[in-house]
């Protein structure tokens, strides 16, 4: 990544790559303590460590009967498992075999996925269903491909796609479980309303109940790309929130849709999304990003302030930066203290775990986007059974 690529790649500006994984690092630490934690790369060593895998895999990168197959096929022909995820998640230049590729390329056989540490975007899980996501931008769609493959290689759940026109899309990071009858969507730059009503029918073909759809109509602006970027669930009945686009005069539009299995769909128009969780029998305590300081919440908010992950209720990772952030965590009653702290102290309730996030913040995420929870124990979750 360059300064002249950074805008092509997603990015808002450069990070330095050491100190990404430093903080990373650090994040995978906290998860440890509650979650058995699966890096993409290994899942994808082993789910290609055959060669009979690696040509199926193949194929589902590049177009049958393409030039760019036949490379491919021929390149994982020679080499082990190990070798092929890390060309899935490093990129393969495009071998110079023909004048037009060389003078007209495209550069890569396989493209680089500077984005993959977001793994949040790439699906997401319902009930007992992993949806690979069908991505807005081409250059992380290989993203999705790789996720479903680790995800099948995994075995925790079923694999599906969400069934929609090719130009529909749905990304993860916009898909909030609060339980597998109530989900909400935003739909903007990333999602698009014929993917959710996709998804409202698979639901409904996998569900002998109602299904509730909460669907959020986003801002078209960096910092609103996901609806996670402005609401994440840290508690039963409690968000963490970008209170502005939530709830008051300027929340975003909240359109509530109800279907039944052989019943029409019904959609109704919101006032807001807490307005809409309460109509669905969920009322929400909104803790505000930022507080009431309209710097500071525009500020923190930016730098994935919501963009918390809970590891269990009650339980939630922010970064350590978002000061005005965690002073209203506190008056919430959630003891905040670093993951030694919280391992050094024998007494839990509601709790924040702060860690060390500077350039993964820059990088545009929090600690929900760079985590893609599969599989959850019985105990009840602020994000349903995801």
């Amino acid at each position: 990544m360059t300064p002249s690529t950074a805008q092509e790649l997603l990015y808002n500006d450069i990070v330095p790559l050491e100190a990404v994984q430093a903080e990373h690092d650090g994040l995978v630490q906290a998860l440890r303590l509650f979650a058995r934690v699966e890096e993409i790369e290994t899942l994808l060593a082993r789910a290609l460590a055959t060669a009979e895998a690696r040509e199926r895999a193949a194929a589902r990168f590049h177009d049958e009967g393409s030039l760019f197959l036949t490379l491919l096929k021929n390149r994982w022909n020679t080499c082990d498992g190990v070798q092929a995820a890390r060309d899935v998640i490093a990129g393969v230049p495009m071998p110079q075999t023909r004048l037009k590729t060389a003078m007209n390329g495209p550069s890569f056989l396989l493209p680089p996925l500077p984005n993959l540490y977001f793994t949040r975007d790439i699906g997401f899980v319902v009930d007992d269903t992993f949806y690979s996501a069908r991505m807005a931008h081409t250059i992380r769609s290989n993203e999705a491909v790789a996720a479903a493959l680790a995800v099948e290689e995994l075995g925790e759940t079923d694999v599906a796609d969400v069934r929609c026109s090719p130009h529909e899309t749905i990304e993860g990071g916009d898909v909030i479980v609060v339980s597998p009858g109530l989900i909400l969507v935003g739909v903007g730059e990333r999602t698009s309303a014929g993917a959710v009503d996709a998804l409202i029918r698979s639901r409904i073909e996998m569900s002998d109940g109602p299904v509730t759809i909460l669907a959020v109509q986003l801002p078209t602006k960096r910092a609103t790309i996901h609806l996670d970027m402005i609401v994440t669930l840290v508690d039963d009945h409690t968000i963490l929130a970008f209170e502005p686009l939530i709830t008051g005069p300027d929340a975003c539009p909240v359109y509530t849709v109800t279907a039944t299995p052989g019943e029409q769909w019904r959609v109704e128009r919101e006032q807001s999304l807490t307005s809409a969780l309460i109509n669905c029998g969920y009322p929400v305590d909104l803790i505000a990003c930022g507080g009431r300081n309209s710097e500071r919440r525009q500020r923190e908010q930016w730098f994935s302030a919501c963009n918390s992950v809970a590891v269990a209720p009650g339980t939630v990772i922010l970064y350590d930066t978002n000061t005005s952030t965690l002073e209203q965590m506190q008056r919430a009653g959630f003891r905040v203290c670093t993951p030694d702290e919280y391992v050094s102290n024998s007494t839990h309730g509601r709790v924040v775990l702060i860690i060390p996030g500077v350039e993964l913040a820059r990088g545009g995420g929090g600690p929900r986007c760079m985590t893609l929870p599969v599989a959850r124990s019985n105990t009840k979750s602020p994000e349903g059974t995801e």
